[in-house]
């Protein structure tokens, strides 16, 4: 973490094509006046599994589902649900080949 950001390596292919393996992500944790919100791409710590990286989409009841954007991601059933406690921070950047872009 630098200065509160923190950067992630992406490793797999899960969240293809707007994530790629080896890109390098940016982010910050979620705040009030910032909230997660439904479509972000977040780092989340999956219990038994580590950190992971998803995009949120509507769960019950306060909860958010997990999806990945590539084909060969899991299906969100089998992600779970996280709070917005649970979320490490919503990536908002990417570098790929020494360019930063938006993720979206």
């Amino acid at each position: 973490m630098i200065a509160g950001l923190r950067v992630v390596r992406i490793t797999g292919r899960s969240m293809e094509p707007v994530l790629f393996e080896g890109d390098l992500a940016f982010g910050r944790g979620p705040t009030r006046f910032r909230p997660a919100c439904i479509g972000d791409v977040v780092l989340v710590e999956r219990p038994g599994i580590g950190l992971t990286v998803k995009r949120l989409i509507p769960g019950p009841s306060g909860l958010f589902g997990l999806r990945g954007d590539g084909g060969g991601s899991a299906p969100s059933v089998d992600l779970g649900h996280v709070a917005p406690d649970q979320i490490i921070a919503v990536l908002r950047w990417r570098l790929r080949r020494g360019w930063p872009t938006r993720v979206r």
